[in-house]
């Protein structure tokens, strides 16, 4: 949220910011670090994507500064919905082209 808040901070009034999620798909198809979890644990991320929470798997790197600061992260459209519209105006959900294992978010500032 301390990324989304820096990114809100820097536009103004009505600026528009696209940023790209992963879907369900990402999960289900086992992408990057998700390949290496069990079934169980595979149907256990589906689960809390389908209930609307936000999914993380940090990589299996070294920390820094104490945190594994990079992942692979799916969020739901209706976690976006739910925590994002305090600040941003959701205008669009559409398939990200250049990859189809992202969806593409445009978001408008609120005052």
């Amino acid at each position: 949220m301390d990324c989304l808040k820096a990114l809100h901070a820097g536009l103004r009034v009505g600026g528009i910011l696209i940023v790209t999620v992963r879907p369900r798909e990402f999960i289900s198809s086992r992408g990057i670090e998700f390949r290496n979890l069990p079934d169980h644990e595979i149907d256990n991320l589906l689960g809390r994507f389908d209930d609307g929470q936000y999914v993380h798997i940090p990589y299996v790197m070294e920390p820094v500064g104490g945190e594994i600061p990079y992942g692979d992260t799916a969020i739901p459209e209706q976690y976006i919905l739910n925590h994002w519209q305090s600040v941003f105006d959701v205008i669009d959900f559409s398939p990200f082209l250049a990859d189809p294992m992202q969806i593409s978010v445009i978001l408008r500032k609120k005052q």
